[in-house]
């Protein structure tokens, strides 16, 4: 077991998913199959990107994902009221300091906390409507048990990813 550490940034797209950027430091080499084997076994989903960096570079790709929630600050409905778009500079002091643009996307919240529970409400009702949907099909498909399993042993399958990695990130 090697030590590491890591630095992550749960980001926002324009369609509403949630895409999650993960900088790890190691004081070992991973290798992208052990990156792939924590990724999946803490939830994170399979599709994983791998790239070496500088200390340099590991330090703008932080400052830039840092500072990239404070940009969206002009974005905000009353940023004319409260941010001097030319200066940038807060022009009152009643400004909710908690607000972020994505806080109101989807009703997430304010909160971590909010997003959490919001995201696992959203992967259990993907899970029960695939268990509703496989349900319903069982009596129609054969099972793979009457055909012999194609994989060989250890070997996964898209079914053996759990629903929660699926929806929440595939």
């Amino acid at each position: 077991m090697c030590r590491f550490e890591y630095f992550r940034v749960v980001e926002v797209q324009k369609r509403g998913a949630l895409h999650l950027h993960v900088l790890v430091w190691s004081s070992d080499p991973l290798s992208r199959d052990q990156v792939q084997r924590i990724a999946l076994a803490a939830g994170f989903g399979c599709q994983v990107g791998l790239t070496l960096l500088s200390p340099q570079q590991h330090a703008r790709y932080a400052a830039k994902y840092a500072t990239k929630a404070t940009d969206q600050r002009g974005d905000v409905p009353w940023a004319v009221d409260v941010v001097n778009t030319r200066t940038g500079e807060v022009s009152r002091g009643s400004a909710p300091a908690r607000y972020r643009t994505w806080s109101s996307s989807r009703q997430w919240g304010l909160t971590v906390r909010d997003v959490r529970a919001a995201n696992r409400a959203a992967m259990e009702n993907t899970r029960l409507t695939r268990a509703a949907g496989a349900a319903s099909t069982d009596q129609l498909a054969p099972s793979a048990a009457a055909f012999g399993s194609a994989l060989s042993a250890g070997e996964a399958s898209r079914g053996d990813v759990p629903a929660a990695v699926e929806s929440a990130w595939g």
